[in-house]
């Protein structure tokens, strides 16, 4: 709790300010790293970036590369990746359920007459 400042308790007063700013400082400057951090996602992988992301070897990201079977940018002679379409791209390779392929079957096999 804060003192009411006297002339006798001005040092630990000024001391509990300096200790305060001091936080605040340090509060600041992690909400700095976090909002840089945060901005950082933004920003294109490389192919050692996205090796690691998917976790293959660069190699392999490579070989998808020749065989235009990942989504990449060109610029020069350097490859670039958003992590979103990698994100993508993965999630595109799902494979359904039974449920789920039983359950998209059913409406075309009730209308040509069969049954599950």
């Amino acid at each position: 709790m804060a003192q009411i400042p006297t002339f006798d308790n001005l040092p630990s007063v000024v001391n509990e300010l300096q200790n305060d700013v001091t936080w605040i400082r340090r509060f600041l400057q992690q909400q700095e790293s976090h909002v840089q951090n945060s901005s950082a996602e933004g920003k294109f992988l490389t192919v050692p970036e996205a090796a690691e992301f998917l976790g293959l070897a660069t190699q392999t990201v490579y070989g998808l590369i020749h065989r235009k079977q990942i989504p990449c940018m060109k610029r020069q002679k350097r490859v670039y990746f958003s992590k979103q379409e990698l994100t993508e791209w993965i999630q595109s390779g799902r494979m359904k359920t039974r449920d789920e392929i039983a359950a998209q079957s059913h409406p075309v096999l009730i209308k040509r007459g069969g049954s599950l």
